[in-house]
């Protein structure tokens, strides 16, 4: 009864994890803008340059380690291709060191695709973030991001080929979410002495009155 009665307390003692949004801006039921979306990579059918990559910023309101970024993407005017998303920290206000890279062969179809985190980087809060949206080949493949259709807006980046990112906005901005593990947090010590202490006393208790 006594080790019982004292695992009880401890285990009820901690917070355990918990899933939490850190940014999200799909409509209700995962719901976001008809039509193609924004189109990244496409140098040579769109751009006629080395091809474009599209980053959109957030910043967590609680630090977390990602566990789950979900988007929309689809396959550009192109044969095939795939896309390349990414989560990255923030350098002078565009996106900087990749945090963790997803993958994702294009299909014509608009498609709602949710991608684990494996790193589980941490986000910290109050911080800068990216998430960026490019094709495995610039220049020769195209895909489409998803466009959010709640009116979210924030500041943007665009980069073309392998050149430096520069700030950009627009009326267009990517739809998608990232959802992270808050951490556990356990009681401080004393207030551990005390749960431990209360537990003893009703373990106590109860062999005295049994």
């Amino acid at each position: 009864m006594l080790r019982l009665s004292l695992a009880y307390v401890f285990v009820s003692g901690l917070a355990f994890a918990a899933p939490v949004v850190v940014f999200n801006d799909f409509g209700p039921g995962n719901t976001f803008m008809p039509g193609p979306g924004i189109t990244v990579g496409c140098g040579a059918l769109c751009f006629l340059d080395a091809g474009h990559s599209h980053g959109w910023s957030f910043i967590p309101a609680t630090t977390t380690s990602l566990s789950l970024l979900e988007t929309v993407g689809s396959l550009g005017p192109s044969a095939s291709g795939t896309m390349i998303f990414t989560i990255s920290a923030d350098v002078g206000g565009v996106p900087g060191a990749s945090l963790e890279s997803f993958n994702l062969p294009l299909i014509p179809i608009p498609q709602f695709v949710a991608f684990p985190s494996t790193l589980h980087p941490t986000l910290l809060a109050g911080q800068t973030y990216w998430f960026t949206a490019s094709t495995k080949d610039l220049v020769n493949q195209a895909g489409n991001v998803g466009i959010n259709s709640i009116g979210v807006t924030g500041p943007e980046a665009l980069r073309i080929g392998s050149g430096p990112w520069t700030p950009t906005t627009s009326s267009a901005y990517a739809v998608f979410r990232i959802t992270g593990d808050q951490a556990a947090q356990v009681p401080e010590p004393s207030t551990l002495c005390l749960l431990g202490f209360g537990g003893i006393a009703l373990a106590l208790c109860t062999r005295r009155h049994s």
